[in-house]
């Protein structure tokens, strides 16, 4: 009776025992007590981005959001807030020409990157460059460095990021100041030839770009040497430009030094003396990385050289554009652009499409080229048309 006794004891602390973890489980861990359920806290579906901060010493610029870009590309949203941000930071750089600033930008392994640079990190932190640059004339671009970094967990809204952007400023060196670019013979460029000599102001170009600024004493240089080719159809003119590493190419040519002695070729071909051949001039280009800059613009540093035509390259001329004659006509050449945009990434087998294509067009006149333009079905008509215009007239210019 005693052992019976001791055992109904230890089942009714067992049962006191068990009856107890479940109050404290139902009613303090799932809080069942009371007539009420649990709600389970879970975190809001995340609908903007971080606010912008640019921080350095005791300046601060701040917006409720920074730039934002569509996936896989650099094409940034850069309104509301962000521009007052940016013309500060700008503001700060000029009036601070001791000041370095380092921007990196983001990206996913998963996008793809249609842009000209390494990564499209690289490509938003560009974007960003260029919008400070548009704010202040006076700053030199090398102040600015760009950098790319990859991140799996690169947060996107409606298929938008911000890139991720990080904004770090530094000491450096301030530069000299840069005198107005000027040749070895001083302001004025000067095309020499024996007795034959043209001179005039520089033409000039902005920074990343090979758009010929000219002045009419160069327009009437450029008249004089072609003149001088027409009464010389033996000579030949070798015009060389030049070019920095940190300046982007957006041309159809293989870097900005060609595209802008190409620019000097296409003045002085249209300077209205008929009767010069293309194959009279030759550009090339080189790459100086001590090229001058004056308020983002340069001259180029072109140099002109005179020579004789290599006859034997022109005998094999008739030769080189039926076999490129071959090659373009062989198929359609398709271009790609990014939906509802008229820009496209430029790459080496399009420069050399479009090289060819210029030579052949040039050495036969009678022959053309039929560019179509096509955009899909989705949005307006009326403004796919012109979409699809604009297409077109990019690969024509």
């Amino acid at each position: 009776m005693k052992n019976r006794g001791y055992v109904n004891f230890l089942w009714l602390l067992t049962a006191i025992w068990f009856i107890f973890c479940s109050y404290i489980y139902l009613c303090h861990v799932c809080h069942y007590c009371g007539g009420s359920s649990r709600t389970v806290a879970t975190a809001p579906a995340q609908t903007s981005f971080s606010s912008l901060l640019i921080r350095d010493g005791e300046f601060s610029v701040t917006a409720p959001g920074g730039p934002t870009f569509d996936i896989s590309t650099n094409n940034g949203d850069f309104s509301g807030k962000v521009v007052d941000a940016y013309r500060s930071v700008a503001d700060y750089l000029t009036k601070n020409p001791n000041k370095g600033l380092s921007i990196t930008g983001q990206y996913k392994p998963t996008e793809t990157n249609n842009t000209t640079f390494g990564n499209l990190g690289i490509g938003r932190a560009e974007a960003v460059k260029k919008n400070i640059l548009s704010y202040a004339s006076g700053i030199d671009a090398s102040r600015i460095k760009t950098n790319g970094r990859q991140n799996s967990s690169l947060r996107f809204i409606n298929e938008k990021t911000d890139g991720g952007l990080t904004y770090l400023f530094s000491n450096q060196a301030p530069k000299p100041k840069t005198a107005a670019p000027v040749a070895s013979n001083g302001t004025n460029i000067s095309i020499v030839d024996g007795a034959f000599s043209a001179t005039a102001p520089f033409g000039m170009f902005n920074i990343s770009d090979d758009a010929l600024t000219s002045n009419p004493q160069l327009n009437n240089a450029f008249k004089s040497v072609a003149n001088h080719l027409k009464a010389n159809p033996t000579k030949s003119l070798k015009i060389t430009g030049q070019y920095k590493n940190d300046e982007q190419n957006n041309t159809w040519f293989d870097n900005l030094g060609v595209a802008r002695a190409e620019a000097f070729k296409k003045a002085i071909l249209g300077a209205g003396v008929a009767g010069i051949s293309g194959d009279q001039i030759e550009t090339l280009g080189r790459l100086n990385n001590n090229l001058a800059f004056n308020n983002n613009k340069t001259n180029g540093n072109l140099s002109f050289l005179f020579g004789t035509v290599n006859t034997t390259a022109a005998s094999n001329r008739e030769g080189q554009m039926v076999e490129i004659g071959k090659r373009l006509k062989a198929a359609p050449k398709n271009f790609y652009f990014d939906p509802g945009s008229s820009v496209i990434a430029l790459d080496n087998e399009m420069r050399t499409y479009f090289r060819e294509l210029k030579s052949y067009l040039s050495y036969y006149e009678n022959e053309s080229v039929t560019l179509t333009g096509h955009t899909d079905a989705d949005g307006d008509a009326a403004a796919n048309k012109k979409l699809g215009q604009d297409r077109a007239n990019l690969i024509r210019d």
